[in-house]
C-alpha cells in the first residue's frame, strides 16, 4: 500500500510540475506576445511619427523655398521701385525737354518737319546748286558762296528754341570741355564753346544734322563746288552748335587740313547762322580774306538763315576778329558742318605738299594768320554782302 501511495505522490508531482512548466510556457507566450505587441506598437508609433516628420521636413522645405522665392521677388520688386523712381526723376529733369520735342497734334511740329523735306528736296537742291556754281567757281577770295532762305525760318527757330542764347554761362556752354569751349582767349579764340556730340542737341537739331548729312544735300555741295566724293563728317570734329559770347572772336585762320582718324582731307565748309533779330551793331560778322592777308575781300551778318559755303584749304582764311559787342545775355549762334574727300589738288596745299601723299604725316592743325594791311583795312576794303533778308516780315 506504501508503494502505490509513492506512486500516487509522484504521479502527483509529475502532473504539478507539467503544469507549471506548461503555465510557465503560456505566461512566456503571454509575456513575448504583450512584448511583441508593445514593440509592434511602438514600432508603428516610431514609423507614424517618421512619416510626421518626413511630411513635416517636406512643409519646412516647401516653405524655405517659398521664403527664398519670396524674398527673391521681394528684392526684384525693391530693384523695380529704385529703377521706376529713377526713371520717374529723369523724366522729372528732362520733362522741358521732352516738352519741347514731342510731336503732337497741338503744335506745328509736323508741319514744320514736312516743309523741311520739302526744301530738302533732291530736284530743289540741284537747281540751286546749278544756278550758283559759276558764281561759287568765281568768288573771291577763294570759290564760295553765300545763301539766304535755303532752309526754311520754322525749322532754324526751333531750332534756337532748343539752344537759347542764355545757355551761355562765362562765356560757355555748361558741361563742355575745355578743348569744347575757350573760356579765355586761347588760340585765336575767345568766349567760343560748340556742342560736338548728338547726346547734348536738341531733336531738331539733330533732325537737321541729318538733312545736311544726306545724299540730296552732299549732291548740291558736290554740283555746288565742282569737288565729288564728298563725304560728311561723322564725328562732328570741330563742327556742330558753335555758340560766341559777348566780347567773344575768332581771329583769321586757315582750318585743319586733315580728318585723321579717317585719313581724309577737308575740303568744303559749310556755316548756318541762327542770330534772329541781330544788329549789325553787334558784330560777329564772318570775314573772307585774300591769301596774301593783304585784303578782307567779303564781310557777311550773321543773321538768321544766312548759310556760307566755301572750298576749304591752306589759304582760305576766314573768321570773326572783332570781339562781339552784342547786349548782355546775346550770343552768335552757328551751325557749323565739315566735308572732306580722300585726295587733293596740290595747288590747295602749301608747298604743294599735301597730307595724303605722305600717309598723313603732313597734316597741320588751325592756322591763325595776322593782317598785313593795318588795323582799319578791313573796314575800308571788306565787301559787305547786300543779300536781302528772305524772312523779313
Amino acid at each position: 500500500m506504501k508503494i502505490n501511495s509513492s506512486k500516487s505522490r509522484a504521479n502527483t508531482s509529475g502532473l504539478t510540475v507539467g503544469a507549471l512548466i506548461f503555465a510557465g510556457c503560456a505566461l512566456y507566450s503571454v509575456i513575448i506576445s504583450f512584448i511583441g505587441l508593445y514593440i509592434y506598437s511602438f514600432t508603428s508609433d516610431l514609423k507614424r511619427e517618421l512619416a510626421e516628420a518626413k511630411f513635416a521636413l517636406l512643409d519646412a522645405t516647401d516653405a524655405t523655398q517659398h521664403a527664398v522665392a519670396n524674398e527673391k521677388a521681394l528684392t526684384h520688386a525693391v530693384e523695380a521701385n529704385a529703377a521706376a523712381e529713377n526713371a520717374v526723376k529723369r523724366l522729372g529733369s528732362a520733362s522741358g525737354t521732352i516738352k519741347s520735342h514731342q510731336i503732337t497734334h497741338d503744335d506745328d511740329s509736323i508741319d514744320i518737319l514736312r516743309e523741311m523735306d520739302e526744301y530738302m528736296n533732291r530736284e530743289r537742291l540741284k537747281k540751286i546748286a546749278e544756278k550758283h556754281r559759276n558764281e561759287y567757281m568765281n568768288a573771291q577770295p577763294f570759290p564760295s558762296h553765300v545763301f539766304d532762305g535755303i532752309f526754311p525760318r520754322r525749322m532754324l527757330l526751333k531750332i534756337t528754341e532748343e539752344h537759347p542764347e542764355s545757355a551761355l554761362v562765362d562765356g560757355c556752354l555748361p558741361g563742355t570741355t575745355n578743348e569744347a569751349c575757350a573760356k579765355g582767349e586761347v588760340k585765336g579764340q575767345k568766349f567760343k564753346s560748340r556742342i560736338d556730340n548728338d547726346k547734348n542737341m536738341g531733336f531738331f537739331t539733330k533732325l537737321f544734322m541729318g538733312y545736311i548729312k544726306s545724299s540730296a544735300f552732299i549732291n548740291f555741295l558736290e554740283i555746288l563746288s565742282g569737288i565729288q566724293g564728298i563725304i560728311p563728317d561723322p564725328h562732328y570734329t570741330g563742327a556742330g552748335l558753335h555758340f560766341t559770347a559777348s566780347g567773344g572772336k575768332l581771329d583769321i585762320h586757315a582750318d585743319f587740313n586733315t580728318l585723321l582718324t579717317h585719313k581724309l582731307e577737308r575740303r568744303v565748309n559749310l556755316l548756318l547762322f541762327l542770330n534772329d533779330d541781330w544788329k549789325p551793331e553787334y558784330g560777329g560778322h564772318l570775314e573772307l580774306w585774300s591769301r596774301d592777308m593783304k585784303r578782307c575781300a567779303q564781310k557777311v551778318a550773321p543773321r538768321l538763315g544766312r548759310m556760307a559755303v566755301f572750298s576749304t584749304t591752306d589759304f582760305s582764311y576766314h573768321g570773326h576778329p572783332h570781339e562781339l559787342a552784342a547786349p548782355p545775355g546775346r550770343a552768335r549762334r552757328s551751325i557749323a558742318m565739315y566735308y572732306y574727300t580722300p585726295d587733293r589738288p596740290k595747288n590747295e596745299c602749301r608747298n604743294h605738299e599735301c597730307s595724303f601723299e605722305s600717309n598723313f604725316t603732313m597734316w597741320h592743325s588751325t592756322m591763325f594768320m595776322q593782317p598785313k594791311c593795318g588795323s582799319d583795312c578791313e573796314d575800308e576794303m571788306c565787301n559787305h554782302l547786300p543779300v536781302p533778308n528772305p524772312y523779313a516780315d
